[in-house]
């Protein structure tokens, strides 16, 4: 026999239990009536560092078929590294790489320069359309220049680029890089990032790391994407400071020859993906 004490002390074990197991559940599988909170996320972002290029000449593998008809639409840009009637966009004939040409894109510092830091930018927005069964990522991008900068002197390339989709306004991951380089040199650099190569395979290793070399498909929403327009988002900017003697430092992105071809200021290599 339970005495009223123990018999009390059991009741109120069994309804502070079923309480919580009603508020576990309810957390975990909302009934009707009850709206599921959604938790706002943040933007996914990566770093992705540039190399020099220069001797490698590395350009992405073309192990995966790109569609024979893409139509890139009118770019727009602006920036004062970039007024308008200044800078050029092209698709390439294979559909695998965006150039861009810049006219006069060049930040000085010291001497003539008025600033012994100064900064120069430009934003881009290129709209492209994917056939249906495709969607598009970004393998790798490539950076030319030159810089001539005093001992002492310093001067910076920043990059920063992302793809949204248009219809279903899906925003992927936002990629930067960010290159710094210091004097005393002059001569012409050839900067690459590697930023995408199998972007289906961000699956977790048992090991440790990931299996692949991707953006992470469950936080880039863009790659739940498939046909359809894609915007390339690119913002560039690039920096130089003067050392304390105040000596004339510069950097500039040029094209070494004028016409859209793999020597231009700036290239994106597109990777397409087979989709449904």
């Amino acid at each position: 026999m339970l005495n009223s004490k123990t018999t009390l002390a059991v009741m109120t074990f069994i309804l502070t239990y079923s309480l919580s197991s009603q508020a576990v559940l309810g957390a975990l599988l909302p009934g009707k009536g009850q709206p599921q909170k959604s938790q706002p996320t943040a933007q996914e972002e990566e770093d992705r560092p540039f190399f020099d290029n220069r001797k490698k000449k590395q350009k992405p593998a073309k192990d995966k078929p790109a569609p024979s008809k893409v139509i890139m639409q009118k770019p727009n840009y602006q920036g004062s590294g970039c007024p308008q009637g200044t800078a050029s966009v092209a698709m390439s004939g294979d559909n695998r790489a965006v150039s861009i040409v810049f006219d006069n894109f060049t930040t000085e510092a010291g001497q003539q320069a008025t600033k012994q830091t100064t900064e120069k930018t430009c934003r881009l927005i290129i709209p492209i359309e994917a056939p249906k069964g495709f969607r598009m990522a970004v393998a790798q991008m490539d950076y030319r220049g030159f810089h001539a900068l005093p001992a002492k002197a310093r001067a910076r390339l920043l990059a920063i680029h992302q793809i949204r989709h248009q219809g279903l306004k899906a925003l992927g991951t936002r990629v930067k890089s960010q290159q710094t380089f210091e004097g005393p040199v002059a001569e012409d650099f050839f900067m690459s990032a590697v930023i995408e190569s199998k972007p289906l395979l961000n699956i977790k290793s048992p090991l440790g790391g990931t299996l692949g070399k991707p953006l992470n498909p469950l936080l880039n929403p863009i790659l739940k994407t498939c046909g359809g327009t894609y915007n390339l988002e690119v913002d560039v900017s690039i920096a130089v400071s003067s050392n304390a003697t105040g000596e004339q430092a510069m950097i500039t992105l040029d094209s070494i020859d004028g016409q859209v071809s793999d020597k231009n200021s700036v290239s994106y290599h597109l990777q397409w993906e087979q989709c449904q």
